[in-house]
Parts: structure tokens; C-alpha cells; sequence
């Protein structure tokens, strides 16, 4: 089994200097990050730049959640895809150049507008489409 633990803005877990402390602690293959992009983003008063933490963490990332932040540094401020200031395109070649190969998680965590769910999804699929990599 794997055990990934998840940073989230505002809370216990969320910065580069914690991964850097339970890496230090726990160093086994078994225990990985789950990149929450909007997170880094929402964490601190300014955002931490998801980008850095693939830069630093890439061997030790086992699944990224991708959503996209209203503002830097406003805590888990999540709207639809497209509508704020995450740089996919960084993170994902970023993701890509380290030969990144797990899964990309289109989490859909905005309270508003809820609808229309399916064509929200259908978005965020057509924007990460060609990083997936086929067998």
C-alpha cells in the first residue's frame, strides 16, 4: 500500500517546510503527496507556487489534485476550471519534464455555480487531455 498525505490551505499541512519535515521523519517509498494544486495556492498570505513543490517533491508525488484557485493566499477559494489564476500549463509540463506517470485528479470542489456538473467535467478533461499518456 501506498499512503499519500494531502496539504490543505489554512490547516495542519500546507506548507513546503512540512513535507520537508515528515519526509525527514518518515523516509519510506511508502509514504507520498497528494498535490493538491488549489491548496498551495490558498496556503500562506501570498500562495505557495505549486511549481516549487513539484520542483523540490517530484519523486515523492503519488497523485495530483487539480483545481483552480480564486486568489493566492485566500485559503480553499475553488471555482471552475479556467475561471482563476492556476497555471496549468506550468504545472503540467513541469509534472511532465519529471516524468511524472500517476494520476490527475479533476476535483471539482466549488460550491458555486454547482451546475452544470457534466460540462464542467468535460472542461477540466479537454484542458489536461493531451498530458495523458496512453498504454
Amino acid at each position: 500500500m501506498l499512503i499519500l498525505v494531502e496539504n490543505h490551505a489554512k490547516n495542519v499541512l500546507e506548507t513546503i517546510a512540512d513535507y520537508e519535515e515528515i519526509f525527514a521523519a518518515i523516509d519510506s517509498p511508502h509514504i507520498a503527496m497528494c498535490c493538491d494544486v488549489a491548496h498551495f495556492w490558498g496556503s500562506g498570505s501570498s500562495g505557495i507556487d505549486p511549481v516549487k513543490v513539484i520542483e523540490k517533491f517530484h519523486s515523492r508525488i503519488g497523485h495530483v489534485d487539480l483545481k483552480d484557485n480564486r486568489t493566492r493566499g485566500g485559503g480553499h477559494d475553488v471555482v471552475p476550471y479556467g475561471e482563476g489564476i492556476t497555471d496549468f500549463t506550468a504545472i503540467l509540463e513541469s509534472l511532465r519534464a519529471k516524468n511524472y506517470a500517476g494520476y490527475l485528479l479533476l476535483e471539482m470542489a466549488w460550491r458555486q455555480p454547482r451546475e452544470p456538473v457534466v460540462a464542467n467535467l468535460i472542461k477540466g478533461r479537454d484542458m489536461f487531455q493531451s498530458y495523458v499518456r496512453t498504454p
